[in-house]
């Protein structure tokens, strides 16, 4: 009996130590990283309007998409204006933000991303794949959306 109440009673502070040390152990934040970043035309409609979008993909280490994250971009514009929107775009379940109803006319649109924010998360720049942070659509002036 008194074995089995020396047991009881080392348990229950080997219990009290774990989780008084608890709050003082850190979790560290998940990592993620822009998988791929596109830029398209998607006014083709002979009736819609000419529209410009970029697609962003967020994925973790491991290589989950990564739902609820917050994207910064920056657009260069056709005539070289440097264009932030001034929120976000939230990536969908799919890990995809979509920065959409951009046009300033036919030229060159390049779309980078500047962060991404999530809570719990951290976004590690050296994990993106090389040149998937920025991407360009050049737009002819010979091609007459619509025609």
């Amino acid at each position: 009996m008194k074995t089995r109440r020396m047991l009881y009673l080392a348990v229950l502070a080997g219990l009290l130590v774990t989780m008084s040390a608890l709050p003082a152990l850190a979790v560290d934040d998940i990592p993620m990283y822009v998988h791929q970043s596109r830029v398209a035309y998607t006014g083709r409609s002979s009736g819609g309007p000419d529209d410009i979008v970029g697609y962003v993909h967020i994925q973790d280490v491991n290589l989950a998409k990564v739902g609820g994250a917050i994207v910064f971009a920056e657009w260069t514009l056709p005539d070289g204006a440097l264009y932030t929107p001034p929120e976000g775009v939230e990536t969908n379940s799919h890990g995809l933000a979509v920065f959409d109803d951009l046009w300033a006319g036919f030229g060159v649109y390049t779309l980078c991303v500047t962060d991404v924010t999530k809570a719990g998360w951290e976004y590690d720049e050296s994990l993106n794949w090389e040149g998937q942070t920025c991407a360009t659509l050049v737009m002819p002036p010979q091609y007459q959306p619509g025609k």
